[in-house]
């Protein structure tokens, strides 16, 4: 097996979502151009309820809107595989030697997808790395001892890596 192997952000996958949610945040911020406060009766809750659901979509557009423009022009890989560890900058933990990765398996990601989960034996570790918010997504939604690998948009293949880690797995135990 041949080090490194980099996985980088597909530009089509990323091109595609832009000409997705581009128009679609194009059309929320006209109709917030004609939307007169004023209209907008204190007592009609139901036209308040919309108006919040509509602002939180827009707030949630402009999110994948900013991360698709950041996976279309970035050049760093998203997983890099060395001989030392994995680095998964798709969710910002870094690198994660061979020797503290316990366990690997497939995940079912939703919609077809399928991605690894790897549970760590120094958790703590890497969970100091995340953000906050990082730390609720990545690790307590799957368990304080494992974190799912962000192979989403790239031109990964799960039961490859998967492979990979577990042979590395076996090397370095």
């Amino acid at each position: 097996m041949t080090f490194p192997k980099a996985y980088h952000y597909s530009r089509l996958v990323a091109s595609a979502g832009l000409l997705l949610v581009l128009p679609i945040l194009a059309g929320m911020c006209w109709l917030l151009s004609k939307l007169t406060w004023e209209s907008i009766k204190s007592a009609n809750w139901i036209v308040w309820l919309i108006a919040i659901v509509w602002i939180v979509l827009l707030l949630v557009n402009l999110l994948l809107g900013k991360m698709l423009i950041r996976q279309f022009f970035t050049t760093s890989p998203s997983l890099l595989l060395t001989a030392f560890g994995l680095t998964d900058n798709a969710t910002k933990v870094g690198e994660i030697v061979w020797a503290d990765i316990k366990e690997a398996r497939l995940q079912n990601a939703g919609k077809g997808g399928i991605t690894v989960r790897l549970t760590l034996l120094n958790a703590d570790k890497y969970r100091a790395r995340l953000s906050r918010f990082g730390r609720i997504i990545y690790m307590n939604w799957f368990g304080k001892d494992q974190i799912v690998l962000g192979l989403s948009g790239t031109n990964a293949k799960a039961e490859e890596i998967l492979a990979i880690v577990k042979a590395q797995i076996a090397q370095h135990t």
